[in-house]
């Protein structure tokens, strides 16, 4: 059977509990007092809303410097893209400007073309008209050439039909005059057009046709059309 004294000394190993007030607990810097005063200082729920705040916040820098990146890789590719689109426009002004230069070139072909046909056919209208009220003009023709040529080298000289009888007093005239005149012969050929003649020399051909007039303007009214360009 265990004594009382046994009893005791087991008793005296036990650690005595020690209490203390809130005035004499160790304090700790920072420390987080949610009472003071009898009173919450704070809650649980204003550490998690200071937490939501916080990765609010991080989230909101995050969000920035993604917007940022996005509208600088943006503009990178909106550059890209305008300087592709101005390089299209570009291109297409320049096939536009050759276009319009060819067009105003065919343009300006075509206006000199039609500006030497109606100053071709005005010419013939005049000559025509001429001819109608002064048919004895292929007289003063051949006058002209006779007096630039010696009368022993002409053949012979070539009018119209129509011409022979108004061209035969002058001949007649004139061989009555100069006895070198009297070799040269006298021709109507069918193949001549009223107002033309030819003058056949021992040299050559002098051609004295309409015709060969009007291509000989012809010929020099596109040579000045092309030296306008």
């Amino acid at each position: 059977m265990m004594s009382l004294s046994s009893k005791i000394v087991k008793r005296s190993n036990l650690r005595p509990k020690i209490f203390m007030s809130e005035s004499q607990l160790p304090k700790r810097e920072n420390a987080t007092r949610p009472w003071q005063n009898g009173k919450p200082t704070q809650t649980l729920l204003d550490i998690a809303r200071g937490d939501a705040e916080g990765v609010l916040s991080r989230a909101a820098d995050e969000a920035e410097q993604i917007k940022k990146a996005a509208w600088a890789e943006g503009y990178r590719e909106g550059l890209a893209t305008a300087r592709a689109a101005t390089a299209s426009h570009l291109d297409l002004l320049a096939d536009l400007a050759q276009q319009a230069r060819a067009d105003g070139d065919e343009l300006i072909k075509n206006a000199e073309q039609q500006v030497v046909e109606i100053v071709i056919d005005a010419i013939r209208k005049l000559i025509s008209s001429e001819l109608a009220t002064n048919p004895e003009a292929v007289v003063a023709t051949i006058r002209e050439i006779m007096e630039g040529v010696a009368a022993n080298s002409v053949v012979r000289i070539l009018v119209s039909h129509e011409d022979y009888a108004l061209v035969l007093p002058f001949w007649e005239e004139r061989s009555q005059e100069s006895p070198a005149f009297r070799h040269i012969e006298l021709v109507a050929d069918e193949k001549l057009s009223g107002g033309s003649c030819i003058i056949d020399t021992r040299s050559g051909l002098i051609d004295a046709r309409v015709e060969t007039k009007l291509s000989e303007m012809e010929n020099a009214f596109w040579g000045a059309a092309r030296g306008w360009r």
